[in-house]
This record gives structure tokens, C-alpha cells and sequence, in this order.
């Protein structure tokens, strides 16, 4: 269905309005940065820029326990989960993700150092996610 977006709430979260009422799609397939980092609000001035007072093409597959609607969501044909995680602006979710595809899409930003796979965002995303244990980071 096609609806219109009214508010980017972060990097994979906004509001969009569906039968003159407002309802918020997480974006199913990924995860972005912490919004309370630098590189979160840039993810979340990207997606702004990009789709805020357009309308996007929405395939709902289910409610969150935060009243999420998680969805796979289009912009003028390109799927957004993977123009994120292609760009290194997010992580594949493999966890709850129905694209395996995105993996590959991953792949190429990881070796390419592209944004989250950046050297210098590698330490403060894992010390964010992680307060408690550095020995796993792999620098």
C-alpha cells in the first residue's frame, strides 16, 4: 500500500499516514545506528532527506511490542532496507530478517569500510551496544 510519510523518527523508524491516521513503520530487515550518536542522527538526516513528505510503497508483515508496524518498505522502486545496508548506513538483522539477500549487500560495504564499517565507528557503536565487554571487538 502507498502512504505518506509525515516524520522520520530515526535511521529505520517513521511515521507515516494511513487512512487519515498516523502509524509508525519500523523498517524489518535492518538495524541502524544508536540515535544518540553522531553517526545515528546522520542516518536519521539521510532517510529524512531521502523520504519525508513522500510516499513510500509499505508490505506490513506484523506489530512489535513497541506498536511498531515492521515492514519491508519501497521508495520509487528501490527497497530501502537494502539502499541502507548497501551504503554501510545499516546492519543486516539477520535475527529477524525474511531477506537473506541483505547479507550479501553487507558484505560489499564491510569490505568496502563504507560508513558503520569504518574503522572509526567500529569502537564507538560496539562500546554503546556493549558498555559491559570489549574483548570481542576485533579492531
Amino acid at each position: 500500500m502507498r502512504v505518506l510519510v509525515l516524520k522520520v523518527l530515526d535511521g529505520d523508524t517513521f511515521v507515516v499516514q494511513y487512512h487519515n491516521l498516523p502509524i509508525t513503520i519500523r523498517l524489518a530487515n535492518i538495524d541502524v545506528p544508536e540515535l544518540r550518536t553522531d553517526f545515528g542522527k546522520k542516518v536519521q538526516r539521510y532517510l529524512s532527506d531521502l523520504i519525508l513528505s513522500q510516499e513510500v510503497e509499505i508490505q506490513v508483515f506484523k506489530k512489535d511490542t513497541y506498536g511498531r508496524y515492521l515492514a519491508e518498505v519501497h521508495f520509487k522502486n528501490e527497497s530501502l532496507d537494502e539502499k541502507l545496508v548497501s551504503e554501510g548506513l545499516a546492519w543486516h538483522w539477520e535475527k529477524y530478517s525474511l531477506k537473506p539477500e541483505l547479507t550479501n549487500l553487507e558484505r560489499f560495504a564491510q569490505d568496502q569500510k563504507m560508513g558503520i564499517w569504518s574503522e572509526e565507528f567500529k569502537e564507538v557503536h560496539y562500546t554503546l551496544r556493549h558498555p559491559q565487554s570489549k574483548e570481542h571487538l576485533d579492531l
